[in-house]
């Protein structure tokens, strides 16, 4: 059977290009993949591992940008288009809106993989701007049982329609170049017991938080650090606040603060020098970062926002409430106290991400959406 020709508009870097990169593998058994994506964008090095058709073109208003995709649909003969929805997207649904609407003039069928179907960000994006977006799509891929729920009962789109794909684990950031102990060095945290919070601080993300249960873990784990890896680039308005904080918390010298974008190629020895990840989100649909450490084989803590959560309690992890700082604190506690806990948990989290959420699967599940998506095609 001949291969369709799918086009996936996404960002070339950070977490959608992640997803996408670990997807591809999987689904070039079914698909011609044709990477398109922003025209000013570092193209991060795992996409360029996975994929040489990589297509730069789309530009915020821009007409020739539009006629141009126009004319790479036309000449590449794109059977399908799959949009990853983001809030880049949401901010430049003029744009979108424009390209979708002559790719359904040109009979293409659009499914939308809509990662977060309402972010912190998307409050302050006109509401019938993102229900027109969503308009666009002829299928939707979402990550769970909420987002899904979200879908159908705030923008009415059939349940048909909708396909759960769940995230799969971010094994292709382990290159295997560092073991815990030369993670540990080269970062300078040798002898310490490592609490990770990785990613973009935001109000949602519930740093401040962990930054409070720290000295409660200090007052029995002394030889512990909180190791904070961000990009001040994308962090909003509240990272002052968040600073200031760290300043006050009286435990400031055990929290090492790293403030730019880590390359893929970087990411291994932050994970592998921490003996924790920890995720106190106070509101979250699905998270790239717990997928990471799933890859790495960490323990994970998680705040109960996480749908995850009654899966990884006991077994993966711990759970904490949303807030909580002091139990946060006990569940730091009680893997520092056990490394052997620490480590069987990281592995059973990560069999599970090979076994129950794998990218073949996420690929399986994918191609089901697209074939509703052709399905409509007039």
């Amino acid at each position: 059977m001949k291969k369709m020709n799918v086009a996936f508009f996404t960002s070339a870097a950070r977490g959608l290009a992640h997803y996408v990169a670990h997807l591809l593998p999987e689904i070039k058994s079914d698909v011609n993949p044709y990477y398109v994506t922003y025209a000013n964008q570092e193209v991060d090095i795992l996409v360029k591992e996975q994929s040489d058709k990589v297509y730069q073109m789309v530009q915020n208003q821009s007409a020739s940008s539009i006629l141009e995709i126009v004319n790479f649909l036309k000449s590449k003969k794109i059977d399908l288009i799959n949009l990853h929805v983001s809030d880049t997207v949401r901010r430049m649904h003029i744009q979108y809106f424009a390209i979708m609407s002559y790719a359904k003039y040109l009979k293409i069928p659009v499914c939308l993989t809509i990662h977060d179907v309402f972010t912190i960000e998307s409050m302050y994006i006109d509401p019938a701007a993102i229900e027109l977006l969503y308009t666009l799509g002829d299928s939707y891929i979402v990550g769970n049982e909420s987002e899904k729920d979200k879908l159908q009962f705030y923008f009415n789109k059939k349940e048909k329609d909708i396909t759960i794909v769940p995230h799969g684990p971010y094994t292709l950031f382990n290159k295997k170049k560092h073991t815990e102990n030369s993670a540990k060095k080269e970062l300078g945290v040798e002898g310490k017991k490592v609490i990770l919070f990785f990613g973009q601080i935001r109000p949602n993300k519930g740093l401040k938080y962990l930054i409070k249960a720290l000295p409660l873990v200090l007052e029995k784990e002394k030889d512990a650090i909180l190791y904070v890896s961000t990009d001040l680039h994308l962090s909003t308005p509240e990272l002052n606040d968040y600073l200031i904080r760290v300043e006050k918390s009286g435990v400031s010298k055990n929290i090492r603060m790293v403030k730019d974008y880590v390359p893929s190629d970087e990411v291994e020895k932050i994970f592998k020098a921490a003996d924790v990840v920890v995720l106190p989100y106070t509101q979250v649909s699905q998270s790239g970062i717990l997928n990471l450490a799933f890859a790495f084989k960490k323990p994970v803590i998680v705040s109960n926002a996480f749908s995850e959560a009654p899966i990884i309690n006991g077994k993966m992890g711990y759970v904490f409430p949303s807030t909580d700082y002091k139990t946060l604190a006990s569940c730091i506690l009680k893997i520092f106290s056990m490394k052997d806990l620490g480590k069987s948990m990281g592995v059973k989290g990560y069999d599970y991400s090979i076994n129950k959420t794998s990218w073949k699967n996420a690929a399986k599940l994918t191609y089901d959406s697209y074939k509703i998506a052709l399905g409509k095609k007039k």
